[in-house]
């Protein structure tokens, strides 16, 4: 019997939903919230390290502390898909941090003529080429996951449907997947349809909640007083497409000691 892929997206963007960015593969994902993914605030983070050139003994910041724990390596991605930006005025700082990346599928798919049922909202889909597609592991309609090979060869879009029961970590979904596809013996038919959502993601965070931050150096503390942080992600009929943009603004607080003799 053939089975209908219908690719479901647990990012809802509405008001009564707020989006959190998910700045570490290990972070818990709150199944109550929207979360995205992102390694750009940590880019940032480590621009501004540099720029500094001072040992940072304690950080005030939860989120900073696991950002500066994170591992996580630039050098798989291309020097032209990062940009850092270093902006110093005297005492203060201003860091800014892009991360550009597309992944067009080797031609442009039509877009399905029936609107596809998602999100309780009649939407448009499209279908890639199956002879593109791979089956990571499938173990009912609603728990499988799927490659989609790019224009480039050496890049791919991973697409997953689970029923996400409880909160989990994007680390250990990864693990979990590569872990399923070595046992999956399930391809892919030429009776399966694979139906996938058009998405639009555009989301932002000014983290004025957590803002003003302080970091302790083994000189000078330094204060974060304003951190922004804007995604804008697509996946289509043409393929996937992800801009993320980071700007931190902060004062070194320069303490001068008078001794009066």
């Amino acid at each position: 019997m053939a089975k209908k892929l219908g690719l479901n997206y647990k990012l809802k963007n509405n008001n009564n939903m707020k989006t959190k960015f998910v700045n570490t593969l290990d972070e818990e994902i709150n199944l109550k919230q929207n979360s995205i993914y992102t390694p750009v605030l940590k880019m940032a983070w480590e621009e501004l390290k540099t720029t500094l050139n001072l040992p940072i003994t304690k950080i005030e910041s939860d989120i900073f502390n696991k950002v500066n724990d994170y591992k996580f390596l630039e050098e798989p991605l291309s020097s032209n898909e990062i940009k850092k930006e270093v902006t110093i005025n005297e005492d203060k700082i201003k860091i800014k941090a892009e991360f550009d990346k597309s992944l067009p599928f080797k031609k442009e798919l039509y877009v399905n003529g029936n609107p596809l049922f998602f999100e309780k909202k009649e939407i448009c889909s499209f279908s890639p080429n199956k002879n593109w597609c791979k089956m990571l592991y499938y173990e009912d309609k609603d728990n499988f996951a799927i490659n989609i090979s790019t224009k480039n060869d050496n890049e791919e879009i991973i697409l997953i449907k689970s029923d996400f029961n409880n909160n989990f970590n994007l680390q250990d979904e990864i693990n979990s997947t590569l872990s399923k596809q070595k046992n999956n013996n399930v391809g892919i038919n030429k009776e399966d349809t694979i139906i996938v959502p058009i998405i639009e993601v555009d989301s932002s965070s000014d983290y004025a909640d957590l803002l003003p931050v302080q970091l302790f150096t083994d000189k000078y503390p330094f204060i974060i007083e304003t951190l922004s942080q804007k995604i804008d992600f697509t996946l289509n009929n043409k393929g996937a497409e992800v801009k993320v943009r980071v700007i931190l603004k902060g004062t070194l607080q320069c303490i001068f000691q008078i001794l009066i003799i």
